[in-house]
């Protein structure tokens, strides 16, 4: 049986690890770490937000980005991590995923994901931060 991997991870770390069988024992073969997820927000922010006048009248305001850059950071590393499962699972590493992830970070990991390879090996997902966690805490929070 090949193995089944189990992805625990949040905005700013993942760990990847993995069971020879069903409700095995869990193995730790991965971590990694995106620091530009660590960083506060106003450091990530390259420059000021640009200013605009307003239609009518002399005042100015900050435009506000659309998105900010700590989700930016936490998009770029759910695309780093979707790439590197997708490949790991083309080659043969692993074929079927648990992921147990932050709530937000859950839903950025889905849309990098798509649809395809999280219909073809996702078998779990579970909202919740354990990143850190011994690895008896984590199976624990497996269905």
């Amino acid at each position: 049986m090949k193995p089944i991997w189990v992805l625990v991870a949040n905005s700013a770390v993942a760990e990847i690890y993995t069971e020879t069988k069903l409700r095995g024992p869990l193995t730790l073969i991965s971590t990694i770490t995106h620091d530009q997820s660590k960083q506060h927000a106003q450091d990530l922010a390259a420059a000021e937000p640009g200013r605009v006048h307003d239609r009518m009248g002399d005042a100015r305001h900050a435009m506000e980005p659309e998105t900010s850059a700590k989700q930016k950071e936490a998009e770029r590393f759910a695309q780093e991590l979707a790439t590197n499962l997708t490949a790991a699972h083309q080659r043969g590493e692993f074929t079927r995923l648990a992921i147990i992830a932050a709530p937000a970070f859950l839903g950025e990991l889905r849309k990098a994901f798509g649809g395809a390879f999280a219909d073809d090996c996702v078998i779990a997902e579970v909202a919740k931060d354990v990143v850190g966690q011994a690895a008896e805490s984590i199976r624990a929070q497996l269905p």
